[in-house]
Order: C-alpha cells, then sequence, then structure tokens
C-alpha cells in the first residue's frame, strides 16, 4: 500500500495532478486532432504541457504549474514545433511573472476548465484560419487573372519580393504566394500557398492548395 498523498505521484504538484486528471475526464476532440501531455519540470514549478496537434503540426501548447512563488496555479500558452516536450526556455518567458492566467490554491476545476476551454476555441478558430486562407487565395487569384499590364507591373503592384525572371513571391493577407509566368508568357497564380495564423508567426499550413485544404476540414 502507498500513502494517498504520494500515489501516482510522478513528480507534478499535485494541483497539476488534478489538472491533468479534470482534461483528460472532460476534453472531446473531432478524429483529426489530438492532445499530447509530457513533464513540464522547473525547480519547483512542476506541472505538465499540453500540447494539441492535427496532421503534423502542433497548434498550441499550454503549460500548467504551481508558481515557485506562491501556491497559485497559473497557465502559460505558446506555439511553435518541438520534437521532445518543450522546456522551461520555450516558453519564451520574460520573467517568472510572465504567465497569461493564475488561479488560487485548489482551484483546479477552474484551471482544468481553461485548459478545455483554450484547447476547444483554438479547434474552432481553425475553421476561421482556414476559411479566410481560401477567400484570401481566390481573392489574389482574381487580381493576377484580371492583371491587363506586364509581369513587372504586377511586381510592383503587390508589392513582390523574392523576384526571379519569371517568378516572385507576394504576401497577401492571410497567406504567401508564388506568382510566375509561364513558357508562352501568361501570368499565373501558383496553387500552392502558405495560410498564416492572425499573429502572422510560422505558417499555420506549408505548400497546400485549395482543394487540400478542403479536402483536411471537410469544407465544401
Amino acid at each position: 500500500m502507498t500513502d494517498i498523498k504520494h500515489y501516482l505521484n510522478d513528480g507534478a504538484n499535485w494541483q497539476a495532478q488534478c489538472v491533468l486528471s479534470y482534461v483528460r475526464s472532460h476534453i472531446d476532440l473531432p478524429n483529426t486532432y489530438k492532445v499530447l501531455v509530457g513533464r513540464y519540470e522547473n525547480c519547483r514549478e512542476q506541472g505538465y504541457i499540453f500540447t494539441l496537434c492535427k496532421d503534423y503540426l502542433q497548434l498550441l501548447h499550454i503549460a500548467v504549474y504551481e508558481h515557485r512563488n506562491v501556491d497559485s496555479l497559473v497557465i502559460k500558452t505558446f506555439r511553435g514545433q518541438f520534437t521532445n516536450t518543450p522546456r522551461a526556455e520555450d516558453l519564451g518567458m520574460e520573467n517568472k511573472w510572465d504567465y497569461d492566467m493564475d488561479f488560487p490554491y485548489g482551484s483546479v476545476l477552474d484551471c482544468g476548465k481553461m485548459v478545455v476551454d483554450n484547447i476547444e476555441y483554438e479547434i474552432k478558430s481553425i475553421n476561421e484560419y482556414v476559411t479566410n486562407g481560401i477567400k484570401d487565395y481566390n481573392e489574389l487569384k482574381g487580381v493576377v487573372d484580371n492583371h491587363k499590364g506586364t509581369f513587372d507591373e504586377l511586381f510592383d503592384d503587390l508589392k513582390g519580393h523574392n523576384k526571379d525572371n519569371d517568378l516572385f513571391d507576394v504576401n497577401y493577407k492571410s497567406i504567401t504566394a508564388s506568382v510566375y509566368r509561364d513558357d508562352v508568357g501568361n501570368i499565373k497564380l501558383g496553387e500552392y500557398f502558405d495560410v498564416y495564423l492572425l499573429t502572422k508567426a510560422n505558417p499555420f499550413y506549408e505548400h497546400i492548395s485549395v482543394e487540400q485544404l478542403k479536402n483536411h476540414f471537410n469544407l465544401d
């Protein structure tokens, strides 16, 4: 027999363990999503990092732990792609008080609910990102298809970059795509593009087509 205070003790604070149990029992994910969890270890701060994934992409990380100076639980959300569980330095915190939310000692249900709410909000937001990406691509395609000037004039109009003789890249609202000139001189928009998060951080989906996006998210 083991003292109940130490049963299932993996090194994390008991409050963080309760949050883990809450998230595990309350999260309801679409089939194409999953949540990975790993231990967060930073001296006295011992908790967990929840990572929301779709396909190969890590969408959102949420660290939960008891603050080193007080007994409150804190949440820190961040983004990035990591091979292993993110470490303390991966959170990008300016100091020990740089977190998103805190919860009084014992408020494990409120903290757990906030983790679940953040995950569910991220999933709901994805359709907005994707829909905007498709809309912006089709809008840009209309600009390219209806352009009456020269290739160089279109480059200037779209404020293009990385220009080659017959190719340049353009940032257009939520996407980045390539405009090119084919063998007979026709100006066209590349089929593949990158969709960016609203933060303009890392591409949400890289080098993907409209049809691929629709198939990924079951959009008509």
